[in-house]
C-alpha cells in the first residue's frame, strides 16, 4: 500500500481530487442513492440496524487507512462510501437527512453565536460547497485551523459520531420506541464530520461522493447516473 508522509498529505490530496460540479446539490445526491438502492437486492434486505453497523465498519476501516497513510485514493474512496450509506440508513427511519444536517449546523452557529447558517429546513440548493464552507467556519472559529489538527483525531471522533447512531438505534429497538428523532440529529453529525476528515485531507467531498457513485452503477448493471438525476 502507498503510503504518504502528514506534511505531504494535504497537497497529495489537493492535487487527487476535482471540485464537485456546481449543479450537484445534496437532496439530488441522496434522490440518485435512495432510487438505486431500491434496485439492488442486498440493499433493500438491509435493516437500520445493518446499515448502522455496515457504517460503523466503513468507519473503522477508514480510520486503519489513515493510520496506514493510504493512498490520497484510497481514503477518499472510503469517505465516499460512507457519505452514500448515510441517506440509506435514514430512509430506513423516515429521517429526511438534508433537514437534519441543515438543523445540526445551524443549531451550532445559535449555540455559539456564530452568524454562518445554511438555512431553517431542507432546500433544493443546498449543496456540498455550502456546508462545507459553514462547516470549515464553525470548527475554526471554535478550535483552531483545521490544517493544524491531526486527521487521525477527526477520525476518530468520526468514529464516535457513528458509533452514537449504532448505540442509540440498539437502545430504541430494545425499547420498542421510535427511533427517528433522536438518530436524526447524530447522524447529521457523522456527516459533517466526514466532510472535516475531507478537508482536513484537501479533499472535496462531493467531488469523491459522485465519483464513487458512478462508478458503482454500471458495475451493477443499474441506469442511475448523478448526471441524470434531476
Amino acid at each position: 500500500m502507498k503510503e504518504i508522509s502528514n506534511a505531504a498529505m494535504g497537497g497529495a490530496f489537493e492535487q487527487a481530487v476535482a471540485p464537485t460540479p456546481a449543479a450537484v446539490t445534496l437532496r439530488r445526491l441522496i434522490d440518485v442513492i435512495v432510487r438505486r438502492a431500491e434496485r439492488w437486492q442486498p440493499h433493500t434486505e438491509r435493516d437500520a440496524a445493518g446499515w448502522a453497523l455496515r457504517m460503523a465498519g466503513m468507519v473503522g476501516e477508514l480510520c486503519d487507512l489513515v493510520e496506514q497513510r493510504a493512498s490520497p485514493a484510497t481514503i477518499a474512496d472510503g469517505l465516499a462510501r460512507l457519505v452514500c450509506a448515510a441517506p440509506l440508513l435514514a430512509q430506513q427511519l423516515g429521517i429526511e437527512l438534508e433537514a437534519a444536517i441543515i438543523a445540526t449546523c445551524d443549531e451550532v452557529s445559535q449555540c455559539f453565536g456564530f452568524p454562518d447558517r445554511l438555512g431553517e429546513g431542507a432546500r433544493a440548493v443546498f449543496s456540498f460547497g455550502e456546508l462545507r464552507e459553514v462547516n470549515r467556519a464553525h470548527f475554526e472559529a471554535k478550535h483552531a485551523a483545521i490544517q493544524q489538527w491531526p486527521v487521525e483525531n477527526l477520525t476518530c471522533a468520526l468514529a464516535d459520531r457513528v458509533i452514537e447512531v449504532v448505540e442509540t438505534l440498539a437502545g430504541h429497538k430494545r425499547h420498542s420506541e421510535p427511533a427517528a428523532a433522536a438518530i436524526g440529529g447524530k447522524l447529521a453529525d457523522a456527516v459533517i464530520y466526514l466532510d472535516l476528515v475531507a478537508q482536513r485531507l484537501g479533499l472535496d467531498l462531493g467531488a469523491e461522493v459522485l465519483r464513487k457513485f458512478d462508478r458503482a452503477s454500471p458495475c451493477y448493471d443499474l441506469p442511475h447516473r448523478r448526471e441524470r438525476a434531476g
